[in-house]
């Protein structure tokens, strides 16, 4: 039982690192390529030349080197949790003198009206 505990505790400073070096991007492009069923080597080949040696260091010494579905879940976390939610708008504007309404723009003139 005290093996599992320090496996698992070895995992969670693994994840943690990996969290620590890995943009959103990097991470889920590697777990991308983990669920396609690439090797974690040839995975990793989208990381920065200088982060694989550590990346693949840290996955290794944790002992997850061939467990790529685990490997990738945690990745996908890591994706999530450095991604950040973008809401478009459509936001009009115009100087007043120049902007008029007719009946075919009646649907945009609150957000013009809005905008101004």
């Amino acid at each position: 039982m005290a093996s599992l505990v320090d496996r698992s505790s070895a995992n969670s400073e693994a994840f943690r690192q990996l969290g620590i070096l890995l943009t959103g991007t990097e991470a889920g492009l590697v777990a991308e390529a983990l669920e396609d069923g690439e090797s974690l080597t040839s995975a990793v080949g989208v990381i920065d030349v200088a982060k694989r040696p550590e990346i693949s260091q840290i996955i290794g010494a944790a002992g997850l080197r061939f467990d790529g579905e685990l490997v990738a879940a945690v990745l996908r976390g890591i994706e999530g949790a450095r991604s950040t939610t973008r809401a478009v708008e459509t936001l009009w504007t115009s100087p007043g003198h120049v902007f008029g309404t007719s009946a075919l723009t009646t649907a945009l003139v609150s957000m013009v009206e809005g905008a101004r």
